[in-house]
């Protein structure tokens, strides 16, 4: 709420829907680090499903094989994991 001219307004801020997209791709592009994106996945896992596995995968340019959805989301994780120890360590 805000005030102008000594009269109260009120400010709604509406959140966007995006229709068709996973909330899972949002959050983990929304975050910063691998380590948050790293929790997102392991968070939301019940929730991913091929298209969002290979969406992340384009974001971070990466390459996630096609198979069983639990071996495609291991590989994921490990591509992250693998991609934060170096680059964390590469910073300093």
């Amino acid at each position: 709420v805000f005030e102008v001219k000594n009269e109260p307004v009120e400010v709604v801020v509406e959140e966007e829907v995006i229709e068709g997209v996973n909330p899972v791709l949002i959050k983990f592009l929304d975050s910063e680090t691998i380590d948050e994106k790293l929790e997102i996945l392991t968070a939301m896992r019940k929730k991913l499903d091929d298209k969002t596995i290979t969406d992340i995968a384009v974001t971070m340019d990466l390459v996630i094989e096609e198979g069983p959805l639990e071996e495609r989301i291991k590989s994921l994780e490990y591509c992250l994991k693998t991609r934060a120890r170096y680059e964390t360590t590469r910073l300093r």
